[in-house]
């Protein structure tokens, strides 16, 4: 279970441009730097030189966690993707999040979606990290915290779960709802 938190400025309700599309692909590899060290001088009138011991060094270069937003849709047009449970950090700890109203009976394993152009207070949206610097267990399905912020300074703490071991790709749900009008 990671606990990274990766804090994410995005707003729920309106401005859903922060939260699509954002990054490249993610890819993970580790590349080596090999290295040799050798010294050469005079001595009188010959030049002579001496190699080091060879060594090694394995980087690993890693980019950033990619965060797509996505909308729940019925019937054609979408793709499937699995959405696991998801937990939202509460005063009296962790509880799932459900869907309810609308929006109650719709299919999670997996779901149909489409990325989000916008987000419409009210309807959930479907949160995808990929990430495979959280995925921890190669043979286990990860979880990582995320917190998603909106401008008004509304936090949601998320637990996302990965799709499968060793995906990447960690998904989840958050409900909106209509800010009140300022008075």
């Amino acid at each position: 279970m990671s606990s990274v938190n990766h804090s994410l400025f995005a707003s729920l309700i309106g401005a859903a441009a922060s939260l699509i599309g954002l990054g490249l692909p993610v890819s993970a590899h580790a590349e080596t730097i090999s290295n040799t060290a050798t010294i050469t001088w005079d001595a009188g009138a010959k030049r002579v030189g001496l190699s080091s011991n060879r060594v090694d060094l394995t980087v690993n270069r890693t980019r950033p966690a990619v965060l797509s937003a996505f909308q729940l849709v019925s019937g054609q047009g979408g793709e499937a993707m699995s959405v696991p449970d998801t937990l939202c950090q509460t005063a009296q700890g962790e509880v799932p999040v459900k869907l309810d109203g609308a929006f109650a009976g719709i299919q999670l394993s997996p779901a149909t979606v489409k990325r989000a152009s916008a987000i419409h207070a009210g309807e959930p949206i479907v949160v995808s990290l990929e990430s495979p610097n959280d995925n921890l267990d190669p043979n286990a399905i990860d979880t990582v915290l995320i917190d998603i912020a909106t401008p008004s300074g509304d936090v949601e703490r998320i637990r996302l779960r990965e799709t499968a071991a060793n995906s990447n790709q960690f998904t989840g749900l958050v409900r909106t709802a209509a800010t009140p009008p300022p008075r």
